[in-house]
């Protein structure tokens, strides 16, 4: 049975990197996603989404969705990952994003 919140945030930790050396920051940088990966998701409670940002140099980050495989099927992924992609252009020019209305949302058709 699906359950929707009205609504949550997602918090993103930011990590700074930037003071290590560029062998450090990839050896912290591996270390903290083997981490991530390997930290378990709390079904009961959740959160069943985190979210993790690593700044390398002022140019240079690493940004980690992590999603539990209950939380999305592959076409809601390629939706996701599309609309981020808008999001985060349109953050790099100034503007506000453009996302379309979805015809259909996933609660339409799972119960």
């Amino acid at each position: 049975m699906q359950t929707i919140l009205p609504s949550f945030v997602i918090s993103l930790p930011c990590l700074d990197l930037r003071d290590h050396s560029e062998s450090e920051r990839e050896l912290a940088l591996q270390r903290q996603l083997r981490a991530e990966a390997e930290r378990p998701f709390d079904l009961a409670c959740g959160p069943l989404i985190r979210s993790q940002l690593w700044r390398l140099t002022p140019h240079e980050h690493v940004f980690l969705l992590n999603l539990h495989h209950i939380v999305s099927d592959g076409w809601s992924m390629e939706v996701l990952l599309r609309e981020i992609f808008v999001v985060y252009q349109a953050h790099c020019s100034g503007e506000p994003p453009l996302l379309a209305e979805l015809p259909i949302q996933y609660a339409d058709y799972v119960f």
